[in-house]
């Protein structure tokens, strides 16, 4: 925390007397307590005693598979963080990294958990640590959980490329082999439409010179869509918008492959260039295209909430899933 807690020994002791109750399987009654404990600690003014006491509690009832107890401390915990307006740590991101470490893959707080997460970091960084969205992209990895993994994995910074590039050549191996092209191509426009331009340019390097079933002799491809991304690349380079036009008529026929594809250079033609429609890609599916949704379908309403809330900017503040 930013400064030692004022009369942290009585605290400690409770702190200290509810893991005890803990480890001795009376899981009920320690919940009530830190509870209680804690409305009275805040109630006094006593806000970073009663951040220490409700980290300890989420963390202890975790560990000991108390999952609807432990779930309800970090949604707490997670509220307490927006309510007190508590600055982000290195000490405070890796408890809470830990914390969502410890949520079983079934547990119904876990969503909740995420949402408030992120709308806590989103209040010191626009789209919330990037550690954070590692984090979740790997947990929706392991879980084989794309489409979840992939709107996270946008968020990555430059070095996070590389695992991003690992979970698109897997993601293509459920696809059919002409498939291959529209994962990347979705990859790239995401980016692009964010103003990651240099994401994009690395992530459409990697994934052409690394796919198991993409020649290496590079540009120009067999595959239309990846000649379009090479092409789109440099136009934006040239700060060029009548060369981004004229690809989007010229690759017309491929582009139709899925309707999102449109979306996204109609957002890039405004953000770039503040030109046509205020369109913005779908974020259905955590962002995803509707090539992404037939394959994984659509994910749980809370684990979709929690998307949305990571790929809108604004959503933060509509998403509350109490």
């Amino acid at each position: 925390m930013s400064r030692r807690r004022q009369n942290a020994g009585g605290v400690d002791r409770m702190i200290d007397k509810l893991a005890k109750r803990v480890a001795a399987g009376d899981f009920y009654d320690a919940f009530q307590m830190y509870t209680s404990v804690y409305n009275r600690l805040t109630s006094e003014g006593k806000t970073e005693d009663a951040q220490a006491l409700l980290l300890s509690g989420t963390q202890l009832l975790l560990q000991h598979n108390q999952v609807d107890s432990g779930g309800e401390l970090a949604v707490m915990l997670t509220q307490h963080l927006i309510s007190y307006d508590v600055p982000p740590s290195e000490g405070l991101t890796k408890s809470l990294l830990d914390v969502l470490q410890a949520f079983k893959y079934d547990c119904p707080h876990r969503d909740r958990y995420l949402a408030k997460l992120f709308k806590w970091s989103k209040l010191y960084s626009e789209h919330g640590h990037a550690s954070f969205h590692k984090a979740c992209a790997d947990m929706y990895f392991s879980e084989s959980n794309y489409a979840m993994c992939t709107s996270h994995c946008t968020y990555l910074d430059y070095d996070g490329i590389t695992f991003y590039n690992n979970v698109l050549i897997q993601i293509s191996h459920v696809t059919y082999p002409s498939e291959i092209s529209l994962v990347i191509t979705w990859a790239v426009l995401k980016f692009i439409s964010m103003k990651r331009l240099e994401h994009a340019r690395r992530i459409f390097k990697c994934y052409t010179m690394e796919h198991p079933n993409l020649s290496k002799d590079g540009f120009p491809f067999s595959e239309p869509l990846l000649n379009f991304c090479h092409f789109l690349i440099l136009s934006l380079d040239r700060n060029n918008p009548g060369l981004v036009k004229l690809l989007k008529e010229k690759y017309q026929k491929c582009l139709q492959r899925d309707p999102v594809f449109y979306e996204f250079l109609e957002k890039i033609l405004f953000v770039y260039f503040n030109e046509s429609s205020q369109a913005t890609a779908s974020n259905s599916f955590g962002g995803l295209g509707s090539l992404m949704g037939s394959l994984f379908g659509s994910p749980p309403p809370a684990a979709a909430a929690a998307a949305a809330a990571v790929d809108n900017p604004a959503a933060h503040q509509e998403v509350d899933l109490d």
